[in-house]
């Protein structure tokens, strides 16, 4: 498969998922549903570059179970919402073309 086709998926789900954190509500529960209704749909070895891949499984172990967001603290669910954030910044990166 095209690395750029399989980086254009991995870009979508992160977009979704940055989208969904971005709505008014619970941040545990918004972050709970992206990872669960976005980002679990990644398979890191086969979507993400090599570079990526490690930093997404990470944060992704961290808040794929509801129950695991549910007692992380206010620290460490900001820090998971940037983490994403920026993977998905540097996913994008991939996607653009270069000079």
């Amino acid at each position: 498969m095209n690395d750029s086709i399989t980086y254009t998926f991995a870009c979508g789900r992160f977009y979704l998922a940055v989208i969904e954190m971005t709505h008014e509500g619970d941040r545990r529960e918004r972050l709970h549903t992206a990872a669960h209704d976005h980002l679990q749909q990644i398979n890191a070895a086969s979507h993400l570059p090599a570079e990526l891949q490690d930093r997404y499984t990470m944060v992704f172990d961290k808040i794929k179970e509801r129950e695991s967001v549910d007692l992380m603290t206010d620290d460490e669910i900001r820090d998971a919402v940037r983490e994403l954030v920026n993977l998905f910044g540097a996913l994008c990166e991939y996607e653009t073309p270069g000079p």
